[in-house]
């Protein structure tokens, strides 16, 4: 309602005010405390000989607050309920079960101040209008006595002047309401239950006015009055209305793309576009007033501070100002990111910030994981209505105006520590299309009914200091507010699904052990990220971990928006590795894991790099993992330093860059200073760099072997592909197809390396417009790659699609490669002779038809997984994935509706592999 104040004349708020009270007077429990019952207020101040510090109130209102029986415990209390609307229905038949009146619910008010009493932040003056908070109210309510529900308001806020008719007019933030009848007796305790019951789902408030004439009081330090005060409890939430109109260059646009243009190619199902954000977004509507939304001016409650911040800097609601960002539909799966079930048309869109700005300074922002949208097909002109998922509000003034900086200051002083959920009852097609820049089919959408409502705190805030133990889904999403650590000797486990997300730039050390392992299903990734994208997080720090410790590994995880700040101390190169960072460290296995948006561009004494990982004299295990849109200002992916020889194997590269443009580069991966790392089965393509090797850069004694890579599209002013930049290294090129060939690499020679059985010719990739790179038929990669797979401890195919273990015959097929024990790429484990395994895997019948039954045996307790693949590497099914003890086991493949062909069954049983053939027949 104080958003209202700001646009209505002084003379109609009081009757508008009192005509809202009147209108819900049904809906709320109305309470009332009279002097003459020994009920009421107390406001005084204090000369500190008394219980209460000094504190004298500017003007004619008192420092101090409470309800009559703080300064008088002799008085009944501050109030007492006098009616019950409909809103309470439980709470009012609890009274009467149990034999008691409303009368006899009291309210009580604790002690409440001005705090620092300072202008413009606890209280504003317009004319003759003053409003003023006192901070916090505890409040209870008791029957006869004996607790019921209590809770803490964080201000109350007194409003006085003409518009409320020279009377105090009261009003709370919300609150939530808890259970206080734990020692009281069993009939309070299920009016409590009841009260409860009423309230799921929201919060409470406070509506008073002081009325009448007061009674004055003195001693024990004080001078001060007693108020009447009558009004109401309600139940609800804060929040603010706003409104995007097409007619104001304000909404989101929808469309598809080809691919040609800045978005990866992206066609939604049917009519539904694959593409939105708000019509500011890359000029798609070139209006300097282009937007998303606006706040309204008429709507909103509990967020009376921000209301009265804007008017006291000479702002209104309507220029507080919303824009959007690019969201998606994902992978478009059908059941998964959208479903039809007639007449509901449902889609999720996934992870676009949102900011509120004015006149272009931002004030604060959130990011919308998931927004869910839904239309009656039946009647498509009422338009799409939907929510987005409850999630962290930051605070983006950083860069702003003090002016705006003290708004912002005030909505989180009314957010308190709750989290924002938008709600919007309706959305209309605004009939205006637009096209080009790689876009097709694009539209505009208004935005008529919506709110953002203030929602509590979801998940687990950890506060700085160690941790270990386990996260779990019960805790999600797990909001980090300062530096944490793993200590030495300790583990954190962390469960699939779990959301990590960072409150700031802060750093997560481990020197004991992490296992994040999520798994394959849709919401199953365990999610490392930022409340705000734009600042992001630290990284994890890993530095001479005790080999006592566990391995850490992070499986199925997603890394992004992870920000490397200012190394302490300033000699270390902890300003290095956007999302990891690992010195003299080796037990860390990275395995199925996308790492997209982290950086490291905050130089100290050693350039930032590594804008996803960053290793120093390290060895770590990177396999199947993606790499996109990572900088750094060397080596935008991973920097391998001072002697570290990770495998990185089966992993994807893309869209990555290094920036700086005067020394040094690697798009994706910088090689330097005596590291040896092996790079396998992996793709780098569309990575750039500033100054030197778009996809890669090597020099300074180092010597790594590159086998079975595809480097193709990488862009940089000097060797696109392979920059060597010393001529101490020998590099081993085998079986790689280089864009550019031996002539891309340099400027200096492979050394005494090797440059065998290499290719230049296009790999052929199924859709790189749609950021698919996997090999398409007649790549001439299929049966390109190393023939001979002894010795090479190679993963028995490429689970991104880049097959290349094959027979290195003619026809392109995968051949049986027997019962082979692969061992892992982790370092210490040894292939096994599957003759002298006890280990096995077979299948029968095979070849089959419908169904066969999979047998395999373990010779010692294991976590064991089987999964089935096609000949590309594309997981199919996976049909194990627990721990068992040692045995033989049976389980069948019912293959459905996979087509006839050649698959592979792959057996994991702790860190040994055995694969077998399978083949489908019709």
């Amino acid at each position: 309602m104080y958003l209202k104040k700001l646009h209505i004349g002084r003379e109609i708020l009081a009757i508008t005010f009192f005509l809202f009270i009147a209108l819900s007077l049904h809906s709320q429990i109305q309470v009332q405390g009279l002097i003459a019952d020994n009920e009421g207020a107390a406001s005084w101040n204090a000369d500190g000989s008394g219980p209460e510090p000094y504190g004298v109130g500017h003007s004619t209102f008192t420092y101090y607050i409470a309800s009559r029986d703080y300064v008088n415990p002799a008085a009944a209390a501050g109030a007492h309920v006098t009616s019950i609307g409909t809103d309470f229905p439980l709470f009012a038949q609890a009274l009467t079960n149990n034999g008691f009146t409303p009368g006899q619910v009291i309210v009580k008010l604790g002690l409440a101040s001005l705090g620092n009493d300072l202008e413009g932040e606890d209280w504003f003056t317009f004319g003759n209008e003053h409003h003023l908070n006192f901070y916090p109210i505890s409040t209870l309510m008791t029957i006869n006595g004996e607790p019921m529900i209590s809770g803490i308001t964080n201000y109350m806020m007194f409003n006085y002047g003409a518009s409320t008719g020279w009377s105090w007019q009261m009003e709370s933030n919300f609150f939530v309401a808890a259970d206080a009848s734990g020692n009281s007796s069993a009939a309070v305790k299920a009016v409590a239950a009841a009260f409860l019951l009423d309230v799921s789902g929201h919060e409470l408030r406070f509506n008073f006015q002081s009325l009448g004439s007061t009674v004055p009081f003195t001693g024990n330090g004080r001078n001060g009055s007693y108020r009447n005060i009558s009004g109401n409890i309600e139940k609800g939430r804060p929040e603010l209305a706003f409104q995007g109109l097409a007619v104001n260059h304000e909404g989101f646009a929808g469309w598809d793309a080809d691919g040609t243009g800045p978005e990866p190619k992206g066609d939604g199902h049917s009519s539904q576009k694959y593409y939105v954000a708000s019509r500011n977004y890359d000029d798609i509507d070139p209006d300097p007033n282009a937007g998303f939304a606006r706040l309204l001016g008429e709507n909103g409650s509990g967020f009376q501070n921000f209301a009265l911040q804007l008017q006291y800097r000479g702002f209104t609601p309507e220029q507080v100002k919303f824009k959007m960002g690019l969201r998606d539909i994902g992978e478009d799966i059908e059941g998964e990111d959208w479903s039809y079930i007639i007449p509901i048309h449902e889609v999720n869109f996934y992870h676009s910030d949102i900011t509120a700005e004015i006149n272009g300074e931002k004030v604060f922002g959130f990011v919308c994981d998931t927004a869910t949208t839904y239309q009656n097909t039946s009647s498509p002109s009422l338009g799409w209505w939907g929510t987005s998922a409850i999630t962290s509000v930051y605070d983006a003034s950083a860069n702003s105006s003090a002016a705006v900086q003290a708004i912002a200051s005030s909505f989180f002083k009314d957010m308190q520590n709750r989290q924002i959920q938008t709600i919007t009852t309706l959305s209309t097609y605004a009939n205006e299309t637009f096209s080009g820049n790689g876009r097709i089919g694009g539209g505009f959408w208004q935005i008529n009914e919506a709110k953002m409502v203030a929602m509590p705190m979801k998940g687990t805030q950890v506060q700085p200091g160690e941790v270990s133990g386990h996260w779990t889904m019960a805790g999600h999403p797990y909001i980090v507010t300062g530096d944490i650590t793993i200590p030495d000797g300790q583990t954190l486990v962390i469960d699939p699904g779990v959301w990590v997300k960072f409150s700031d730039r802060v750093r997560f050390k481990v020197y004991g052990a992490i296992k994040a392992v999520g798994d394959t299903s849709n919401l199953g990734k365990i999610v490392f990220t930022a409340v705000n994208p734009e600042l992001g997080w630290g990284h994890f720090e890993f530095d001479q971990v005790n080999v006592a410790n566990e391995w850490s590994v992070f499986k199925h995880c997603i890394f992004e928006w992870g920000s490397a700040a200012l190394p302490v101390p300033w000699n270390q190169p902890y300003n290095c590795g956007g999302a990891l960072a690992l010195r003299d460290t080796d037990r860390v296995k990275i395995e199925d894991c996308l790492f997209h948006h982290n950086k490291a561009l905050n130089n100290g004494y050693y350039t930032a790099n590594g804008g996803a990982i960053a290793l120093w004299n390290s060895n770590p295990v990177i396999q199947n993992c993606i790499f996109n849109n990572n900088h750094a200002n060397w080596s935008g992916a991973i920097s391998c330093a001072v002697g570290s020889s990770p495998d990185i194997v089966n992993c994807l590269f893309y869209g990555n860059k290094s920036l700086n443009n005067s020394v040094d580069g690697g798009g994706a991966i910088l090689v330097a200073a005596d590291a040896n790392p092996r790079l396998l089965n992996n793709t780098f393509v569309n990575n750039h760099s500033n100054f030197s090797g778009g996809a890669l850069e090597i020099y300074n004694g180092s010597n790594p072997d590159l086998i079975n890579n595809i480097f193709w599209g990488n862009t940089s002013p000097a060797n696109s592909q392979i920059y060597i930049s010393s001529n101490d290294c020998n590099v081993d090129f085998k079986y790689n197809d280089i864009e550019g060939g031996q002539a891309g690499i340099g400027p200096y020679g492979i050394g005494s390396g090797v440059f065998e059985n290499n290719i230049e010719a296009d790999p052929v990739f199924v859709d790189a417009l749609a950021l698919n790179y996997q090999l398409g038929d007649g790549s001439p990669c299929i049966d390109a790659g190393i023939p001979d797979t002894t010795g090479l401890n190679l993963p028995p195919f490429d689970l991104l699609g880049n097959v290349r273990i094959w027979d290195g015959g003619v026809n392109g097929a995968i051949v049986d490669m027997g019962p082979y024990e692969y061992a892992s790429v982790f370092p210490g484990i040894e292939k096994i002779n599957p003759e002298n395994s006890a280990f096995e895997l077979t299948n029968y019948p095979n070849p089959f038809a419908g169904i066969t039954t999979i047998e395999f045996v373990i010779t010692e307790n294991a976590m064991v997984e089987v999964a089935i693949y096609n000949q590309l590497g594309q997981l199919v099914t996976t049909l194990v994935n627990e721990e068992l003890t040692a045995g033989t086991y049976q389980i069948a493949w019912q293959a459905g509706d996979a087509p006839e062909g050649i698959y592979l069954c792959r057996m994991k049983a702790g860190s040994k592999f055995l694969t077998n053939k399978i083949v489908k027949v019709e």
